[in-house]
């Protein structure tokens, strides 16, 4: 049987991917998607293969965070923890075009 951490945890990981895509449906155009996921990886927007290198630091970053919110660390942000999580599914969802 699941402890009740667990089952906020999966609560928690079900809104925020249903929060991301809700919003990456109707969520921002492609210069404020960009201007975003720049500014939450330190990408430049010029980057050679700005989605793909953005994808992998996005899991990073919300690994990062997922672990982060587990153990109850100072460092913890919902807010970032959400908007890493939309970023990543626009992106995902995304043509390989690129944003």
């Amino acid at each position: 049987m699941a402890s009740s951490l667990e089952n906020l945890e999966h609560r928690l990981a079900h809104e925020a991917a249903a929060f991301g895509k809700r919003e990456a449906r109707g969520g921002a155009n492609s210069g404020q998607l960009t201007w975003k996921i720049c500014g939450l990886t330190g990408l430049p927007p010029t980057a050679a293969a700005l989605r793909r290198k953005a994808i992998g630091k996005l899991r990073g970053m919300l690994a990062a965070q997922r672990r982060w919110a587990r153990a109850s660390h100072p460092a913890y942000d919902l807010n970032r923890h959400l908007a890493i999580r939309e970023a990543l599914a626009a992106l995902e969802n995304m043509k390989d075009g690129g944003p």
